[in-house]
């Protein structure tokens, strides 16, 4: 189920559900734009953070236990 909050359509979805919202308080077309394109680099790029940070953590933990069984 967490794969599918970090999918491209869930944010993309998210994104557009924000900027809806955004427009029906009668905000600004700029600043509905701007806020668009900013979620549209910075959530991709933060998925991307935290999933590589998770591979590399489990990468270690593999490592570690190859070393541990190496050593015993």
């Amino acid at each position: 189920m967490k794969e599918k909050f970090k999918s491209r359509k869930f944010m993309m979805s998210l994104i557009s559900v924000i900027c809806g919202i955004l427009g029906m308080f009668n905000m600004a077309d700029t600043t509905v734009n701007s806020v668009g394109s900013i979620l549209m680099v910075v959530l991709p790029a933060v998925a991307y953070i935290i999933t590589e940070g998770r591979i590399d953590t489990q990468r270690l933990i593999a490592a570690a236990t190859e070393v541990i069984d190496i050593v015993d």
